[in-house]
């Protein structure tokens, strides 16, 4: 497994043929331009490569439209059950098909793999990936 830091709360973690994202926002300023993305990541050219995408709250540092428009649209996106509605619509409308709903303390599946959010604020989550029996990382 490797894990790269790109920005803010982006990481990437690739393992075999998955390269799940998470996070995403590299690609221009968030909040009517009062937040910039600071230092800008060295290489953002796995984008369109990205099998899989988790966001864990929909504050736009965290689901950057602008920088969602740059990844893979048959990316799988997992997001977190919300009170807001809308969020698998605006996903849709940007082109990705693939769109999960994940609930806290639950294993959300997808063929062999699974994510287990086994911990849920408002503030963030903790999550681990688990590809067949093998727990491959866990982050928060």
């Amino acid at each position: 497994m490797k894990l790269t830091y790109v920005a803010h709360a982006s990481l990437l973690i690739e393992y075999k043929e998955l390269k799940v994202l998470t996070d995403p926002w590299f690609n221009g300023p968030a909040y009517y331009n009062q937040w910039h993305v600071f230092p800008k990541p060295a290489d953002t050219s796995f984008s369109p490569s990205v099998t899989h995408i988790i966001l864990t709250h929909g504050h736009e540092d965290h689901l950057h439209i602008p920088t969602l428009k740059l990844m893979n649209k048959n990316a799988k996106i997992f997001f977190p059950y919300t009170w807001k509605s809308g969020t698998k619509d605006l996903l849709k409308s940007m082109g990705f098909e693939h769109i999960q709903k994940i609930s806290s303390f639950k294993k959300n599946k997808t063929r062999r793999r699974s994510l287990h959010d086994i911990y849920r604020e408002w503030i963030g989550c903790l999550c681990y990936l688990r590809v067949r029996r093998e727990s491959i990382c866990q982050f928060k």
